[in-house]
């Protein structure tokens, strides 16, 4: 097989229109009859190789057909990424379920992941934000998002941005997107931020499932926050559990409220997620922070700070949070000042205070709990209602 080169620097439009075409036809175009490979591919000698990597991940995907939410196949066919489709540098992927990462895919060894769910249990922004704290520290690269996002999503709900850049408009899409580390101590993670699809959650659900299985996934923890009726002069409560004793008293020792949560309402598709990667031998792990449900502060630093901390502590990561430190002492006292200017969101809190501080030394006793006033004992039942209520966007 004849490789085609250009001899000679293009110096006219057509010269340079053809030595694009020739870079594009040997290096990205892929061939079906040498075994969609590049001739690049096959010059150099690593068409063995990517035939090689694709049977391996075909051969190890083999069961995600049998599992009973995952009946996607996996295709390792290069298709051209979503968001460079109709140009000629084409990005190759193969396709996960509903999903299409970028080639080549990293050799991961035993890799974790983290999970953040929008916008259902995001609020201040806590999960998804430690997602990017991390993904910014240990220079995380994309790995991966749904081909067709538009099939889960309401974009009328979700609504696609525009942006302008170098005088070209860019349109994005909202999407599911994963990422792919390696922190200092040189593990690798993976880092999935999530949004809760408005349709064909079942299909949704299924592709995490692949996608996780495809990339050997072997620890899975998804984290979160949600409104609760706690002051906002007090450190966040946590709670959480795990799917083995040795990880629930990690986070025992670590001051989370382990296995006490009795919520029973309306939750996500993705709840399924937690609860059908446990047979396929991931360990499980689920943390929830309870933030100040009177005021709406977007990204909460405080909780930013906190799910950080436990995180550093769970998986003995090495972090530099003074800046997340920082924002959270200036937003605190920014809060402070507010509530002093209103006494009775000042006296409300003093109430919230009084509640925190008995509830951890005695809180299965209920005739030690606080006399509460009328009106925050109102504004308690309020939260809890709006938290029983789906949200909508």
């Amino acid at each position: 097989m004849v490789v085609a080169t250009a001899s000679e620097p293009a110096s006219t439009a057509l010269e340079e229109a053809v030595a694009a075409f020739i870079a594009y036809y040997n290096n990205r175009r892929n061939h079906e009859g040498i075994g969609n490979v590049t001739p690049a591919d096959v010059y150099y000698g690593r068409r063995s190789e990517i035939l090689a990597r694709r049977e391996e991940a075909r051969q190890r995907d083999a069961g995600v057909r049998s599992a009973p939410l995952a009946q996607r196949l996996v295709s390792s066919e290069g298709v051209p990424a979503l968001q460079n489709r109709g140009n000629i540098a084409l990005t190759m992927t193969i396709q996960v379920g509903a999903f299409e990462l970028r080639e080549p895919v990293p050799k991961l060894r035993h890799p974790r992941l983290l999970a953040a769910l929008r916008p259902w249990i995001d609020v201040g922004s806590v999960g998804s934000k430690a997602l990017t704290f991390l993904g910014e520290e240990w220079r995380a690269e994309l790995l991966g998002q749904l081909t067709r996002p538009g099939t889960f999503y309401d974009f009328t709900r979700y609504r696609p941005t525009t942006t302008l850049k170098e005088g070209q408009r860019e349109l994005t899409l909202p999407n599911t997107s994963l990422h792919y580390a390696q922190a200092t101590d040189g593990q690798d993670w993976l880092l999935l931020n999530m949004l809760e699809p408005h349709a064909h959650g079942e299909e949704y659900v299924a592709s995490v499932l692949a996608l996780l299985q495809h990339l050997g996934v072997r620890h899975y923890c998804r984290v979160g926050s949600m409104s609760a009726p706690v002051p906002h002069t007090r450190p966040p409560i946590i709670s959480g559990s795990a799917s083995d004793d040795a990880l629930q008293e990690r986070l025992r020792q670590l001051g989370v409220r382990v296995g006490t949560g009795t919520y029973q309402g309306p939750t996500s598709i993705l709840s399924l997620v937690t609860n059908e990667v446990q047979p396929l031998g991931i360990d499980t792990l689920t943390v929830m922070l309870q933030l100040p449900g009177y005021f709406e502060v977007d990204p909460y630093y405080r909780g930013l700070n906190a799910l950080l901390e436990l995180l550093s502590g769970l998986y003995d990561l090495s972090l530099n949070l003074d800046d997340v430190r920082k924002r959270s002492g200036g937003q605190c006292a920014a809060l402070d000042e507010k509530t002093r200017q209103d006494s009775g969101a000042e006296a409300m809190v003093r109430e919230l205070e009084a509640a925190y501080d008995l509830e951890p030394e005695s809180p299965a006793r209920e005739e030690d709990s606080p006399t509460l006033s009328p009106e925050l004992d109102r504004f308690l039942h309020d939260v809890e209602r709006r938290l029983d209520e789906p949200r909508s966007d």
